[in-house]
């Protein structure tokens, strides 16, 4: 049985050059624990404003 470790705003395409955090498509990468092994699972749920400027990964790099 697999189980829910992780659930966090993720990106669905990597930004262009020059693009901001509100200009790319968002939803969640969801990562599950198994017997046989880790498992990542991307769902096309966008995430609240407040949960794209707080999240701890997927950063974009300071300009």
């Amino acid at each position: 049985m697999r189980e829910l470790i992780s659930r966090e705003p993720w990106w669905a395409n990597p930004p262009l050059p020059g693009q901001g955090d509100l200009d790319v498509s968002w939803g969640y990468l969801e990562v599950y624990s198994s017997p046989e092994g880790f498992e990542f699972v991307f769902v096309d749920e966008p995430p609240s404003l407040e949960e794209i400027t707080s999240r701890k990964a997927c950063r974009l790099a300071q300009r």
